[in-house]
């Protein structure tokens, strides 16, 4: 008889999860309490694709991202947007990671990273700017191709699902990628919960006709970046102004609506952009994340998992770009416990 799996929660880690344990030959069921799959922060981010820039201080995380860049890119080549220059800025003061220290994380990781000279920025707030190889991701795209695998791979989705026990009691094994109801699903599959840092966070989506078509990052620190988004439209994240809350425990505070901080990060990127008169909100994307806590010196988004039952494994997402690999590691993992085989990757 072919062993079964549930994975509850379908973002991007438990779609791919879900992809790879039904290759195995497992019978998968892949559960959400959303309408939809990839509903939550997978939708609602800055939508980068990280290739391990983004991380100086956190190697793990560096290497996941790397690692994964590429299997990502082949799984769904068809959700990637289109290319656009995309460069990384060392700002002159207030950064954690020199531009010195950029370079040798980068060249550490084997990736790509030209110093550029450019006219855009305030005099003195950038000490140097490079080109980086990284993409980006259409949220929307990403779901359409997520739902035709799921369809010709035979997972049978079930979406507006709450019952996060009955599905565990039909099944052999447990997969759980719920993200920020996490603790909420473990606590229903009465397993203790793990402390986590939840995040509640907003990326301003603006129009700013005269902010050029180029995705920049400002690093080391409390900076932003800002990408292109829908024709006209740009992406703003910002450090410190993108979160709104933080709560540190094993469950989140039911959020207040958000009155948004766009102002503060408009007034946080016109310090190296100047005056951008023309710039205004057209909408806010809103999400939680979830990151361990006491990270903040690093800036680890590492992805991890454990089995917290011999028969469920709980999986703590990390980047969107890190997915396909993680989710290599759930089969494995869910193969030795079922003793299918697994092929070598």
């Amino acid at each position: 008889m072919t062993a079964s799996v549930a994975v509850i929660g379908a973002g991007i880690y438990g779609v791919t999860a879900a992809l790879e344990l039904r290759a195995l030959g497992l019978d998968v069921s892949l559960y959400e309490q959303q309408p939809d799959i990839l509903m939550g922060a997978t939708a609602n981010n800055f939508f980068r694709l990280h290739r391990g820039y983004h991380y100086p201080r956190d190697m793990v995380t560096a290497v996941q991202a790397r690692d994964g860049y590429d299997l990502f890119k082949a799984k769904f080549p068809g959700a990637l947007t289109r290319q656009v220059p995309h460069y990384y800025a060392i700002a002159a003061s207030g950064s954690l990671t020199t531009a010195e220290e950029f370079t040798r994380h980068c060249e550490k990781l084997g990736l790509r990273a030209t110093p550029r000279y450019e006219s855009m920025f305030v005099p003195g707030m950038v000490e140097e700017y490079f080109e980086a190889d990284e993409g980006f991701y259409d949220a929307f795209l990403l779901r359409q191709a997520c739902r035709k695998m799921l369809q010709e791979a035979g997972v049978l989705v079930l979406t507006r699902w709450r019952a996060a026990k009955l599905a565990a009691r039909e099944h052999d094994i447990t997969v759980v990628t719920a993200y920020a109801e996490l603790n909420e699903t473990l606590r229903s599959l009465n397993l203790p919960p793990v402390t986590l840092q939840y995040e509640t966070c907003e990326v301003a989506v603006i129009r700013a006709p005269t902010l050029v078509r180029r995705s920049v990052v400002f690093m080391d620190g409390p900076f932003m970046s800002f990408a292109p988004y829908a024709p006209g439209l740009h992406l703003l994240y910002d450090v410190e102004h993108t979160v709104h809350r933080r709560t540190i425990g094993t469950s989140d505070i039911a959020p207040a609506p958000l009155r948004t901080n766009f102002p503060r990060m408009l007034s946080s990127l016109q310090r190296f952009t100047g005056v951008l008169p023309d710039a205004r909100l057209v909408e806010s994307l809103c999400a939680t994340r979830v990151v361990l806590p006491d990270v903040d010196a690093t800036d680890a988004r590492q992805y991890q998992m454990q089995w917290t039952d011999p028969r469920v494994l709980a999986v703590l997402g990390g980047k969107v770009s890190a997915s396909v690999s993680a989710a290599r590691e759930v089969a494995a993992e869910v193969a030795a416990k079922l003793e299918v085989p697994c092929p070598a990757r």
